[in-house]
Protein backbone atom coordinates (compact mmCIF):
# COMPACT_ATOMS: atom_id res chain seq x y z
CA UNK A 1 0.00 0.00 0.00
CA UNK A 2 1.25 3.03 -1.29
CA UNK A 3 1.36 6.45 0.79
CA UNK A 4 -1.86 8.05 0.16
CA UNK A 5 -2.39 11.44 0.91
CA UNK A 6 -6.32 10.99 1.87
CA UNK A 7 -7.05 10.31 5.69
CA UNK A 8 -7.45 7.02 7.26
CA UNK A 9 -10.49 5.81 8.94
CA UNK A 10 -9.89 5.38 12.39
CA UNK A 11 -10.15 1.99 14.16
CA UNK A 12 -9.30 0.34 17.67
CA UNK A 13 -5.58 -0.47 17.12
CA UNK A 14 -3.00 -3.35 18.71
CA UNK A 15 0.70 -4.45 17.86
CA UNK A 16 1.90 -7.65 19.15
CA UNK A 17 5.95 -6.78 19.71
CA UNK A 18 8.09 -9.87 19.56
CA UNK A 19 11.51 -10.88 18.16
CA UNK A 20 11.46 -13.21 15.16
CA UNK A 21 10.30 -17.08 15.90
CA UNK A 22 8.09 -15.85 18.66
CA UNK A 23 4.32 -17.09 17.06
CA UNK A 24 3.36 -14.08 15.09
CA UNK A 25 1.74 -15.54 12.23
CA UNK A 26 -0.11 -17.77 14.65
CA UNK A 27 -1.28 -14.60 16.39
CA UNK A 28 -2.26 -12.77 13.40
CA UNK A 29 -4.37 -15.93 12.53
CA UNK A 30 -5.58 -16.34 16.17
CA UNK A 31 -6.68 -12.51 16.44
CA UNK A 32 -8.15 -12.53 12.78
CA UNK A 33 -12.09 -13.10 14.08
CA UNK A 34 -15.02 -11.29 13.24
CA UNK A 35 -14.79 -7.75 13.56
CA UNK A 36 -10.67 -8.08 14.38
CA UNK A 37 -8.23 -8.31 11.34
CA UNK A 38 -4.65 -9.03 12.66
CA UNK A 39 -2.19 -8.12 9.97
CA UNK A 40 1.10 -10.43 9.85
CA UNK A 41 4.12 -8.22 8.83
CA UNK A 42 1.96 -5.49 7.84
CA UNK A 43 4.77 -3.09 7.94
CA UNK A 44 5.90 -4.47 4.77
CA UNK A 45 3.16 -3.16 3.02
CA UNK A 46 4.35 0.45 3.47
CA UNK A 47 6.93 3.15 3.82
CA UNK A 48 5.53 4.68 6.57
CA UNK A 49 3.17 4.06 9.73
CA UNK A 50 0.79 6.69 7.89
CA UNK A 51 0.50 4.06 5.42
CA UNK A 52 0.24 1.21 7.78
CA UNK A 53 -2.83 3.24 9.23
CA UNK A 54 -4.48 3.48 5.87
CA UNK A 55 -3.58 -0.82 5.78
CA UNK A 56 -5.71 -0.72 8.87
CA UNK A 57 -9.16 1.12 7.64
CA UNK A 58 -8.96 -0.88 4.25
CA UNK A 59 -10.07 -3.66 6.45
CA UNK A 60 -13.02 -1.85 7.11
CA UNK A 61 -13.05 -3.84 10.54
CA UNK A 62 -13.35 -1.88 13.60
CA UNK A 63 -10.41 -3.81 15.86
CA UNK A 64 -7.21 -3.80 13.72
CA UNK A 65 -3.57 -5.36 14.50
CA UNK A 66 -0.21 -6.04 13.34
CA UNK A 67 1.50 -8.87 14.74
CA UNK A 68 5.10 -8.44 13.58
CA UNK A 69 8.47 -8.52 14.62
CA UNK A 70 9.26 -5.22 13.36
CA UNK A 71 6.76 -3.19 15.10
CA UNK A 72 9.18 -2.89 18.01
CA UNK A 73 12.01 -1.02 15.92
CA UNK A 74 9.17 1.75 15.14
CA UNK A 75 7.64 1.99 18.35
CA UNK A 76 7.88 5.40 19.20
CA UNK A 77 6.19 5.96 15.37
CA UNK A 78 3.72 3.96 15.94
CA UNK A 79 2.92 5.36 19.44
CA UNK A 80 2.69 8.39 17.81
CA UNK A 81 0.06 7.21 15.35
CA UNK A 82 -1.66 5.23 17.88
CA UNK A 83 -1.90 6.39 21.03
CA UNK A 84 -4.91 4.26 22.14
CA UNK A 85 -3.30 0.92 21.16
CA UNK A 86 -3.08 -1.79 22.72
CA UNK A 87 0.79 -3.58 23.24
CA UNK A 88 1.37 -7.13 23.26
CA UNK A 89 4.96 -8.38 23.99
CA UNK A 90 6.07 -11.68 23.31
CA UNK A 91 9.33 -12.67 25.35
CA UNK A 92 11.53 -15.44 23.81
CA UNK A 93 15.47 -15.73 24.55
CA UNK A 94 17.10 -13.84 21.68
CA UNK A 95 19.74 -17.01 21.92
CA UNK A 96 16.79 -19.23 20.80
CA UNK A 97 15.26 -17.05 17.97
CA UNK A 98 19.34 -17.09 17.31
CA UNK A 99 19.07 -20.89 17.09
CA UNK A 100 15.78 -21.45 15.69
CA UNK A 101 17.04 -19.58 12.08
CA UNK A 102 20.06 -21.62 11.88
CA UNK A 103 17.87 -24.28 12.24
CA UNK A 104 15.49 -23.00 9.51
CA UNK A 105 18.71 -22.29 7.34
CA UNK A 106 19.08 -18.79 8.08
CA UNK A 107 22.24 -17.52 8.61
CA UNK A 108 22.29 -13.74 6.63
CA UNK A 109 19.92 -11.99 9.04
CA UNK A 110 21.33 -8.80 11.10
CA UNK A 111 22.52 -10.09 14.40
CA UNK A 112 22.67 -6.18 15.54
CA UNK A 113 19.51 -5.68 14.69
CA UNK A 114 18.32 -8.49 16.97
CA UNK A 115 20.31 -7.12 19.73
CA UNK A 116 18.49 -3.69 18.99
CA UNK A 117 15.15 -5.60 18.84
CA UNK A 118 16.13 -7.33 21.93
CA UNK A 119 17.11 -4.09 23.79
CA UNK A 120 14.22 -1.97 22.92
CA UNK A 121 11.80 -4.56 23.76
CA UNK A 122 13.18 -5.02 27.51
CA UNK A 123 12.63 -1.12 27.49
CA UNK A 124 9.12 -1.07 26.32
CA UNK A 125 8.60 -3.64 28.99
CA UNK A 126 9.57 -1.36 31.34
CA UNK A 127 8.24 1.86 30.32
CA UNK A 128 5.30 1.15 28.20
CA UNK A 129 1.26 -0.13 29.50
CA UNK A 130 1.59 -3.39 27.67
CA UNK A 131 0.42 -7.06 27.98
CA UNK A 132 3.55 -9.03 28.75
CA UNK A 133 3.23 -12.83 27.90
CA UNK A 134 6.56 -15.39 27.72
CA UNK A 135 6.69 -17.44 24.27
CA UNK A 136 6.95 -20.74 26.34
CA UNK A 137 3.43 -19.88 28.22
CA UNK A 138 1.60 -19.43 25.70
CA UNK A 139 -1.52 -21.40 26.91
CA UNK A 140 -5.35 -21.32 26.47
CA UNK A 141 -4.79 -18.74 29.28
CA UNK A 142 -2.54 -16.54 27.85
CA UNK A 143 -4.25 -16.57 24.61
CA UNK A 144 -7.49 -15.77 26.20
CA UNK A 145 -6.15 -12.67 28.05
CA UNK A 146 -4.36 -11.35 24.83
CA UNK A 147 -7.55 -11.85 23.31
CA UNK A 148 -9.38 -10.33 25.62
CA UNK A 149 -6.76 -7.55 25.76
CA UNK A 150 -6.67 -6.69 21.93
CA UNK A 151 -9.89 -7.04 21.17
CA UNK A 152 -12.17 -7.43 23.59
CA UNK A 153 -14.92 -10.02 23.05
CA UNK A 154 -15.94 -13.14 24.55
CA UNK A 155 -12.96 -16.07 23.87
CA UNK A 156 -13.40 -18.37 21.60
CA UNK A 157 -12.51 -21.86 22.63
CA UNK A 158 -13.73 -23.55 19.63
CA UNK A 159 -11.03 -20.95 17.83
CA UNK A 160 -8.35 -21.62 20.09
CA UNK A 161 -9.04 -25.46 20.27
CA UNK A 162 -8.83 -25.20 16.36
CA UNK A 163 -5.64 -23.73 16.32
CA UNK A 164 -3.67 -24.83 19.39
CA UNK A 165 -2.10 -27.87 17.47
CA UNK A 166 -1.45 -26.04 14.74
CA UNK A 167 2.07 -24.94 13.54
CA UNK A 168 1.69 -21.58 11.35
CA UNK A 169 4.43 -20.25 9.31
CA UNK A 170 5.34 -18.27 6.40
CA UNK A 171 5.74 -19.21 3.64
CA UNK A 172 9.56 -18.48 3.05
CA UNK A 173 9.79 -17.73 -0.67
CA UNK A 174 7.02 -15.66 -0.70
CA UNK A 175 7.99 -13.92 1.87
CA UNK A 176 11.39 -13.45 0.28
CA UNK A 177 9.31 -12.23 -2.88
CA UNK A 178 7.26 -9.74 -0.82
CA UNK A 179 10.19 -8.43 0.76
CA UNK A 180 11.97 -7.79 -3.01
CA UNK A 181 8.88 -6.45 -4.48
CA UNK A 182 8.96 -4.04 -1.40
CA UNK A 183 12.50 -3.22 -1.01
CA UNK A 184 12.34 0.45 -1.22
CA UNK A 185 9.58 0.54 1.26
CA UNK A 186 11.54 -1.27 3.62
CA UNK A 187 15.11 0.68 2.87
CA UNK A 188 12.75 3.91 3.64
CA UNK A 189 11.43 2.40 7.09
CA UNK A 190 15.04 0.59 7.95
CA UNK A 191 16.56 3.77 7.48
CA UNK A 192 14.18 5.28 10.37
CA UNK A 193 14.89 2.23 12.50
CA UNK A 194 18.62 3.06 13.67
Amino acid sequence: LRDDPRPARAVKAFFILSLPRSRTAWLANFLTYENSYCFHEGLLEGSSVAALSRLFASTFKPIVGNSDCGNILFIDELRASFPEAKLVIVERPLGEVVDELHDMGLSDFDPEMLEVAEHRLALAKRSLEALVVNFHDMDENACRHIWQYCIGTPFDENRWRMLDGLDIQIILSKKLAAMRRNGSNLESLMGRAH
